[in-house]
């Protein structure tokens, strides 16, 4: 990424976030999820990417003190989101201790955690000014299905953490460019369970797996408050257990209410896996 680029794809995306995002985005909303995700106590925490808006010094450091206040690094596992690819760094390396145990400089990135394997799928990349696309690339890819292979093999659940949606559907300005390739991966390979983001939006869709439909499941911004039209700020908890015939997972959606001033549960559901 040339200096010109960086500069006006950061122009850009600090003049949407004086116009539009600073008045719905806020620090105390973020502040109310992560204290009730602390008292709610998970095992572990996935973030599925856009830590930062516009790749300023001040934004990696503070993201990075917000993280480093959700516990040990080992903890919370983090995937990369089109905004923090911003200042070009391919290796991700201010979020290195959140993404992996042992540091490779490939992706998918892998972690176990008792029955449960979180695999780091990146689709963050620079992109021209006006557009908010991801890629995992063909050689992610490549080695995409090996991974899922041998995680099965292990009888491990697997969680796919991918910050742009796999499923179809949605704004060209804004999707994942080679999803359709992700899927015959998928399609072929398998996982139990996909977590995304991008969206700022709830959404509960599928992708077509080996044995069945694969859920896909996304969560709002952690910092969205509650106003107008907009979907608030939410988080999900997640509850995964080995079954007789599989896995039993359950959904408890905890969040902002749209008229809402605290954190409250929203609902729950169960997935079929």
């Amino acid at each position: 990424m040339t200096p010109a680029y960086a500069l006006t794809k950061r122009l850009f995306s600090w003049s949407s976030w004086r116009r539009k995002r600073s008045k719905h985005h806020k620090r105390e909303i973020l502040d109310a999820i992560t204290t009730d995700i602390a008292a709610y106590g998970p095992d572990h925490l996935v973030i599925t990417g856009d830590l930062i808006n516009f790749a300023a010094d001040k934004e990696f450091a503070a993201a990075r003190a917000w993280l480093q206040s959700l516990g040990d690094a080992r903890d919370v596992t983090v995937t990369p989101g089109n905004h923090d690819a911003l200042a070009g760094c391919g290796t991700f390396d201010p979020w290195a201790e959140w993404l992996e145990d042992e540091l490779t400089e490939t992706f998918p990135k892998v972690r176990v955690r008792g029955e449960v394997a979180v695999i780091c799928v990146n689709t963050g990349l620079p992109t021209a000014p006006f557009l908010a696309t991801g890629t995992c690339g063909e050689d992610q890819l490549a080695r995409l299905g090996p991974i899922l292979d041998d995680l099965k093999g292990r009888g491990l659940f697997r969680v796919i953490a991918i910050h742009h949606p796999p499923t179809p559907g949605g704004s060209p300005r804004k999707a994942l460019t080679d999803q359709k390739a992700l899927r015959e991966v998928l399609g072929v390979h398998g996982a139990e369970l996909i977590l995304h983001g991008h969206t700022h939006v709830p959404l509960l869709g599928a992708v077509k797996g080996p044995d069945g439909p694969i859920p896909a499941v996304c969560a709002p911004s952690a910092s969205q408050r509650p106003v107008g039209k907009t979907n608030a700020a939410r988080w999900h908890g997640i509850e995964i257990e080995k079954a007789a015939d599989g896995w039993s997972v359950r959904v408890e959606i905890r969040g902002f209410a749209p008229d809402g001033v605290a954190v409250e549960g929203l609902g729950q559901y169960r997935l079929d896996v």
